[in-house]
């Protein structure tokens, strides 16, 4: 669904990290040993496709959500493997065929900064304390889209 959510209890799922490595294990082991013609067959083929489609959709819904978060105002400053969840069984509960939709979610908020013109100006308190100001903004969507690089690097390389 299209919900936007900022949840504070546990939530289900693994990091993009373990991940990418199950990933990559499963992949590694289908691989068939002692070819030594170097042609794949078409169920390999067919498998590296599958296989290569799931990460660009996952790729995808990582990018969607920075993008969502980004909208409502907040730069999250401390994206990585880590702090991104795959929830893989609740794919399944839903009974899809596919790896088109994998459920996305970034956690570790604590280091998120909330820019300045996109949300209101003061909180409840009155204070605008948690605001960057206008000259910070650029320079904090930039690092999480230079560190948006580096989780979809490690998860097309798996380095």
């Amino acid at each position: 669904n299209n919900t936007r959510v900022i949840c504070f209890e546990g939530t289900p799922g693994i990091t993009l990290r373990k991940w990418i490595q199950f990933k990559q294990n499963h992949l590694d082991n289908s691989v068939p040993t002692g070819s030594s013609t170097g042609h794949n067959d078409n169920g390999m083929e067919d498998r590296n496709r599958r296989h290569l489609m799931s990460y660009i959709s996952l790729a995808c819904h990582i990018i969607k959500a920075l993008a969502e978060i980004h909208e409502v105002g907040v730069v999250l400053n401390n994206l990585s493997v880590e702090h991104i969840l795959i929830n893989e069984t609740q794919c399944n509960e839903e009974n899809r065929d596919d790896d088109s939709y994998i459920p996305v979610h970034i956690i570790s908020l604590g280091s998120a900064s909330i820019i300045r013109g996109k949300m209101p100006p003061k909180n409840k308190l009155g204070t605008s304390s948690f605001f960057v100001d206008k000259g910070k903004e650029e320079a904090l969507v930039q690092n999480d889209l230079r560190l948006l690089g580096d989780v979809l690097f490690e998860l097309f390389s798996g380095q």
